[in-house]
């Protein structure tokens, strides 16, 4: 519904031959929080500046953080966590299966809005640049994996969904408004590196090109973070 949306009303905008020209003026503390510079004269720099920048990331993020928090916390507080330990299976495996099942929901998510957004396109005779979708696409879902692993990580060191999703959205409302920010004060770019929003969004994928590095830290990230879920969940007290 969102891809049909976006893409039905891009047609719409352009239209507005004053539109980009108002964009351009628009101040640089404004476009920073909204991912950075705004381009709508193409329908990929549409795209990214209304739908990848904030929309998008904001409900995968938000889906992956509940799917992460409820694989280990959820089920600990329904209960349900105690009947599958119960039978002969490691902790590490059952840690392992529910990353592996939040990273395929991640990618299904990313592929269905990737998808979507070519399906519509072509009934919307709108020309959108392939590999810049692909690019944006496949950032989305790392990003999305990265806060999905840290949700699972909390969930399995606490035990509480709650307390798991708080910490996970307080860091990534926190990483977000730091990325908005770094541009406009010189002192905080060394802090960069420590938001998963920059790597998201720092080399522009879908209008330069999709930065290996910047996806290779994302998924190091999540795996760094499985890795520390395996370990905290193994050497809990499951019955204080």
């Amino acid at each position: 519904a969102i891809s049909a949306y976006v893409i039905f009303m891009y047609p719409v905008i352009t239209r507005n031959t004053g539109l980009n020209e108002f964009i351009k003026d628009l101040p640089k503390q404004l476009t920073a929080l909204v991912g950075g510079p705004l381009d709508y004269s193409t329908a990929i720099g549409f795209l990214s500046a209304q739908l990848y920048s904030v929309i998008a990331p904001l409900i995968m993020i938000v889906y992956a953080v509940i799917h992460g928090t409820s694989a280990i916390a959820g089920e600990e507080e329904r209960g349900t966590l105690a009947l599958m330990l119960a039978n002969p299976v490691p902790r590490r495996r059952v840690v392992l299966q529910k990353a592996a099942a939040l990273t395929l929901a991640v990618v299904l998510g990313a592929f269905v809005l990737w998808a979507g957004l070519l399906g519509w396109a072509q009934v919307a005779d709108v020309d959108v640049d392939l590999g810049g979708l692909t690019n944006g696409s496949i950032m989305l879902g790392l990003v999305a994996l990265f806060f999905g692993a840290l949700g699972l990580a909390m969930g399995a060191a606490t035990g509480r969904r709650g307390i798991s999703g708080g910490l996970t959205g307080a860091y990534g409302v926190g990483a977000y408004l730091l990325n908005a920010f770094i541009p406009l004060v010189d002192w905080l770019r060394p802090a960069r590196f420590i938001t998963p929003f920059y790597y998201y969004q720092g080399n522009d994928p879908m209008l330069i090109g999709l930065s290996a590095a910047h996806a290779l830290a994302l998924i190091a990230g999540a795996g760094v973070l499985f890795g520390a879920a395996v370990f905290t969940f193994e050497r809990r007290d499951l019955l204080k």
